[in-house]
């Protein structure tokens, strides 16, 4: 979560610094000649300006995909390409996160309808649709636990509304028209001269004094430039953003090799007498590589989950080993525990061999 923030600060701190830097400094604007300014006409009354009428968005509908392996006895799999797991059972609550098709989930407690189901996402009780899902033949929906609906959001109160009072001034008549009168002047005739050779220097025009406060030129402001601090400050934050970039996905790309010579555990630690097998799935955000893996045994129905990069959750069977399920069932384990689990397995593979 604080990674998030800090990509979250880096990214508003550059819009905020890319908006002072691209905002114009203006100043005031003075013509070069004279300004008439002439009234045509009495003031308008502005215009009442068109809304627009919101219109339903269509609700995207799961469409079904037409190859699913079989699902576990005591779970399911997603049957659709994606779906979303909620805070509530229902569309309206706010979504957690998705899964995707063949995903398994495995039921803990029901709605009151059976539609809607709590599941474990990644460590966090979630509700997902049970209608999208394949079930194994070892669940019911209606065998689970009801659990009870969670208590909505809290809805904003409506605010008092205030009448304005409307003007009741008697109108004003309309401005009368003012006629405009042009005078026209007689322009002297410059006199005539007769050229001589003397050849006299041409005048100058005095220097303009400037007035402090204003700008140079002719009155009239000089476009501004782009500045060169505000290409820096742009420059720093993409630089920072590449370099995180740059870091996440060194160190994606070192968990997805963490396993590459096999996991630590061979033998089941539960049953004792079955192998593990490691199930990887990778999906890439930008390039950026992201590994789900998922540890099962091929005896018992005992099954490893990665929650974090090198932290695990135990799901024992407890049909297998009820001491070792009261004591391992729902721990987390990270590569201490889980080297201490491999020798526990290599004990009893030692001891199923025969001699």
């Amino acid at each position: 979560m604080s990674r998030r923030r800090v990509v979250i600060a880096l990214v508003l701190g550059g819009l905020i610094l890319l908006g002072a830097v691209v905002a114009p400094s203006g100043g005031p604007v003075r013509a070069s000649g004279p300004v008439l300014q002439v009234t045509l006409g009495a003031n308008r009354t502005p215009s009442a300006t068109p809304t627009r009428t919101p219109t339903d968005t269509p609700t995207p509908t799961n469409t079904p995909s037409p190859t699913l392996p079989p699902p576990p006895e005591n779970g399911g799999l997603v049957a659709v390409d994606s779906i979303f797991v909620r805070v509530g059972p229902s569309r309206y609550w706010a979504v957690l996160g998705w899964l995707a098709h063949g995903d398994e989930v495995y039921p803990i407690a029901r709605s009151t309808d059976g539609n809607w189901v709590v599941v474990d996402y990644w460590g966090t009780e979630a509700w997902l649709d049970a209608r999208f899902v394949t079930w194994g033949e070892g669940v019911d929906i209606d065998a689970l636990p009801e659990r009870p609906m969670p208590s909505p959001p809290p809805t904003p109160t409506d605010l008092p509304r205030t009448v304005t009072p409307t003007n009741t001034s008697p109108p004003t008549a309309p401005p009368t028209a003012i006629p405009l009168i042009v005078e026209t002047t007689a322009l002297p005739v410059a006199p005539t001269y007769t050229p001589s050779a003397t050849i006299r220097p041409m005048a100058t025009a005095p220097a303009a004094t400037p007035v402090p406060g204003e700008p140079p030129g002719d009155g009239a402001s000089a476009p501004s430039s782009f500045p060169l601090g505000g290409i820096l400050a742009i420059g720093g934050v993409g630089v920072l953003l590449l370099g995180f970039y740059g870091w996440r996905f060194v160190h994606e790309t070192r968990n997805l090799r963490r396993y590459r010579d096999g996991f630590p555990v061979v033998w089941c630690p539960a049953c004792r007498s079955a192998h593990l097998h490691l199930d990887e799935r990778v999906n890439r955000v930008l390039g950026i590589p992201r590994v789900h893996r998922t540890v099962r045994c091929d005896g018992c129905r005992s099954v490893l989950r990665e929650i974090s990069p090198g932290v695990w959750r135990y799901t024992v069977d407890p049909a297998a080993d009820d001491a070792f399920a009261a004591d391992y069932n729902g721990k987390l384990l990270d590569d201490d525990g889980l080297i201490e689990l491999a020798s526990r397995g290599h004990e009893g593979s030692s001891e199923a061999e025969p001699s």
